[in-house]
């Protein structure tokens, strides 16, 4: 064994396309095991799309943006793609909306940055204080009942935001109107969920060819049913997913495969399997285990209380999501946690799921890169992005998403990809290694071992 204390071989930076190993490593063109760290870039009020000039601390995604990405060690980027914007009308595609996604993934690629393109939502539409789904797809009758709030509406029939504060924006989900139309969703009432597949269809057609989009999230955070009609549904392990989201999951992969046949496909469990009951199988049959990924987030869920507590509880969520990727036997990615502050105790808490993370080997999106006017969030759209108002980095946070990787590994297969936070030393260890390459920064010990190679 051949132990070196510095390991970094330059070699070019060839933009590739993404697909998933035998051993569901992420791997690029070449056969090179890919790491990926970056941010969600989420903009989910209208116009669905953040401001793609100049550079502002709540609002761009811009040029500027993906040369602090670039500059910074991040490769990867998980783009909302709104279906309320993509369809604002029933059965219409605004091809405009799309091209303007389009146009950011492309800016991307300038930069070597990636994409996730990510279909997100939140108490499925604005009407219920939440975003994802298109205002014809609303049938509202008694939000936000059984809940005794007090709401105002505007003009619209849209909540007054500062009245949908009253309380946390996950508590909504058991209200009987967002309830009812997860069942509409799950059973394709009127055809919903066939819109929803001709509108990824197309999202897939024009991103087909994209080096740089790794793959398609299909929902976001998905309700596990109507809690007012099915209590046991909503809270029982698993049951959820297998009820509902595996047959909306396999309808909208048959409309994505009619165009790609190719990029990932990235789904999630309902947002309560906190358990991990997580699936019986993939969503698309031995053909495809090797072009899905299991989508999963990290939250500890618990306000206001320690790091060392909430990183018990990080351990055992961690645990519990890399047990679901190894059942399934496809890829993972931790595409959210975070949504921290700025301070001492957030930073332990971003160490810690951050070490957890490599101990895995597993790639990353923190949530999220700016606050993005973000309205439904366990924080605030002010303390969960990267910037302060004035344009400056939130350090503290920067200090621990900006840590060294290893990005790209020419190996079988990886023993340890490793950065420890507490004594800032990252080790490497691959079989039969012949070229890395590192984000490396300052103040940094890197330890590579060779194993078998020759």
């Amino acid at each position: 064994m051949q132990i070196y204390q510095v390991l970094i071989l330059i070699v070019s930076a060839l933009a590739s396309p993404i697909t998933l190993n035998e051993r569901r490593y992420f791997q690029d063109q070449n056969g090179a095991i890919r790491i990926f760290h970056g941010f969600n870039v989420v903009y989910k009020q209208a116009p669905y799309i953040p401001k793609t000039e100049g550079f502002d601390y709540m609002e761009s995604f811009s040029e500027e943006d993906c040369q602090i990405l670039s500059k910074n060690g991040f490769n990867v980027i998980r783009l909302h793609v709104s279906f309320e914007g993509a369809m604002p009308k029933r059965g219409e595609l605004d091809e405009e909306y799309l091209d303007k996604i389009l146009m950011i993934v492309k800016m991307a690629a300038k930069y070597k940055i990636y994409v996730i393109l990510d279909a997100h939502q939140d108490l499925f539409n604005r009407q219920f204080c939440g975003n994802g789904f298109p205002d014809w797809a609303v049938d509202k009758k008694d939000f936000p009942f059984p809940k005794t709030l007090q709401i105002r509406f505007n003009e619209q029939g849209y909540p007054i935001l500062e009245d949908c504060y009253q309380q946390k924006f996950a508590l909504y989900y058991s209200t009987n109107d967002i309830g009812r139309h997860f069942e509409m969703l799950y059973s394709n009432q009127n055809g919903l969920a066939d819109y929803y597949g001709q509108f990824w269809q197309r999202v897939a057609e024009k991103h087909k060819d994209e080096w740089n989009v790794i793959g398609y999230e299909i929902l976001n955070e998905p309700s596990p049913g109507n809690f007012q009609k099915g209590i046991i549904d909503f809270f029982w392990p698993g049951l959820a997913n297998q009820k509902y989201l595996v047959p909306l999951y396999k309808l909208i992969h048959n409309y994505i495969r009619k165009v790609d046949n190719e990029k990932l496909i990235f789904f999630e469990s309902d947002f309560l399997d906190v358990l991990g009951a997580g699936f019986d199988s993939n969503i698309g049959g031995q053909e495809y285990l090797d072009k899905e990924v299991f989508s999963y987030h990290v939250y500890c869920g618990i306000e206001k209380i320690s790091s060392v507590f909430c990183n018990r509880i990080n351990q055992l969520m961690y645990y519990l999501k890399m047990r679901n990727v190894n059942d399934l036997k496809i890829g993972g990615f931790l595409t959210e946690f975070g949504a921290v502050g700025d301070d001492e105790q957030s930073k332990e808490i971003l160490d810690y799921i951050l070490d957890k993370a490599d101990s895995y080997q597993q790639s990353w999106t923190y949530w999220q890169y700016k606050g993005y006017n973000d309205h439904t969030t366990m924080s605030t759209m002010y303390e969960e992005g990267l910037f302060y108002e004035d344009g400056s980095f939130q350090k503290q946070k920067l200090s621990a998403l900006r840590r060294p990787y290893a990005y790209q590994i020419c190996a079988d297969s990886i023993e340890t990809n490793q950065y420890y936070s507490e004594t800032r030393e990252q080790v490497v260890k691959q079989k039969c290694l012949f070229q890395m390459r590192l984000i490396n920064h300052k103040s940094l010990i890197i330890n590579a071992q060779i194993a078998n190679c020759f």
